[in-house]
Order: C-alpha cells, then structure tokens, then sequence
C-alpha cells in the first residue's frame, strides 16, 4: 500500500489547481476593472456634453448682455456670434455631425423672464443645424441615463430626467408649475 496520498498520485490537473485558481481570480479582476473603465468613459462623455451646453448657455447670456438683454434671432442662433462658433455642439453620445442643441424659440428677452432659473433656454435636441423650438426637439430617447441636460436662461446647466422636463418652464411668460 502506498503512503502517498490520492491526489499526488495524478498527473496533470491535479496537481496545478492553485495556479487555475490564482488565474480565476485574475480573470475576475480585470472584468471588474474593465466594467469600471467602461462606467468611467461614459461619465466623461457626459460631462464633456453637459460642459458643452454650459459653455453655449454662458454665451447665450453673454450675447443677451451685449445686446441689450435680446437673444440672438432663432433662424441662426448658433452662428450669429463667434463666442459660439468656437464650442462642439454635438453630444459625444451621438454619432451627429449637425449640432445636437436647440434654442427654446420662446426666448426673445431676457428681461421679461419672471423666472429664469427654471426657464428652459438651450437644450440637447435631435441632430440639425439651427433648431429652434421646444419639447418637440428633445430625442425621441434620452441620451444620458435617463434624462437630458438642459441649459436655463441664468446661465446654469442640469441633468434632467425625462419625466420631469414638464415641470420647468418653456414660455418664458407660463407661471410656474409645482
């Protein structure tokens, strides 16, 4: 009878296992790291469209500045001064060559906004040059987990929902919803 136990016995796989796994628990590893890569890219494409549409928004409101509070005419709002001309103005999520915002064609003065932090300015539409409009613009699906970003009529940019898009104001005139 030998004193050598069973599994010493074996040639091959046996004898091997902590290598398989050692190699296991890299495999592992690198597909969490590579799911955290991924997450990672596509936050940064959405910062890169979020400060896109900031820069657009702060030279909307410059122009309104310079022009005695008016914005720039709807027909070609995004060529009409060269602080803009210089900004992408296509989301990184889409494959668009046209320009990927829209300016709310209620926008005419910014003087008689009653409430500009929650009056819908510039926002993310489907590709074209020139769009000019409302709701009726946003892409069919949102972009960015969920929801779209939107630029306000004071300068500042959010994410927001889909669902709650209704809830901030696209006539600079309509008094504000709950």
């Amino acid at each position: 009878m030998d004193s050598e136990p069973w599994f010493r016995k074996r040639a091959g796989i046996v004898e091997h296992w902590p290598s398989y796994v050692m190699l296991a628990i890299m495999c592992y590893i690198a597909f969490v790291v590579y799911q955290a890569h991924l997450a990672e890219v596509e936050n940064n494409r959405e910062l890169e469209c979020l400060s896109g549409l900031k820069q657009i928004s702060i030279s909307m409101f410059m122009y309104c500045e310079d022009y005695d509070s008016h914005f720039p005419p709807g027909n070609k709002w995004n060529i009409v001064d060269p602080r803009m001309r210089k900004y992408p103005m296509a989301c990184p999520d889409t494959n668009a060559k046209l320009p990927t915002d829209a300016l709310n064609s209620s926008m005419h003065d910014l003087r008689h906004i009653a409430d500009p932090g929650n009056t819908v300015c510039v926002f993310e539409s489907k590709p074209g040059e020139n769009l000019c409009g409302g709701p009726e613009l946003l892409p069919s699906a949102p972009r960015h987990s969920g929801g779209d970003h939107i630029g306000f009529a004071d300068g500042h940019v959010k994410w927001v929902m889909r669902s709650d898009i209704g809830k901030y104001k696209w006539n600079p005139g309509q008094a504000g919803k709950p």
